[in-house]
């Protein structure tokens, strides 16, 4: 579970970026064929084109944050908790105002991330950990 959190937001960015280009692609031509410059407005007879942007600027930004997360743990061997805390926060207030979402899986990524950082910090600090504790009441 450990080294999961990188890839598993990478793979988060791309089934968005994926939803994007099957249920969106017209809305992507459509942008496209507008020339892209001012091709999406704040209008609501463009709110299909919104939305196509906003999926795929989100499952872009999710995989990035996915890859630098890997990055860090792969140099690092942790993760701040500040990170799981953010995504918990982002992940609730998304599942409460859409929820038939994706924002499902950035809460459950986030517990994950907390349950790591919660781990590490106890074996950085010399504690034994609750594996470890258990193993040796046995």
């Amino acid at each position: 579970m450990r080294r999961l959190a990188g890839p598993l937001l990478m793979a988060t960015g791309v089934l968005d970026l994926l939803y994007v280009l099957v249920f969106h692609f017209r809305q992507l031509a459509a942008i496209a064929g507008a020339g892209f410059v001012g091709a999406v407005e704040l209008d609501p007879s463009q709110l299909d084109r919104e939305v196509a942007f906003w999926h795929l600027t989100f499952g872009a930004m999710v995989a990035i944050l996915g890859g630098l997360v890997h990055w860090t743990q792969s140099r690092t061997g942790t993760l701040p908790a500040f990170l799981g805390w953010s995504l918990l926060a982002l992940g609730l207030l998304g599942a409460v105002l859409v929820p038939v979402s994706g924002f499902w899986l950035v809460l459950a990524q986030a517990v994950m991330m907390l349950v790591v950082a919660r781990r590490e910090a106890t074996v950085e600090a010399g504690k034994p950990t609750r594996t470890e504790r258990w193993a040796g009441s046995r």
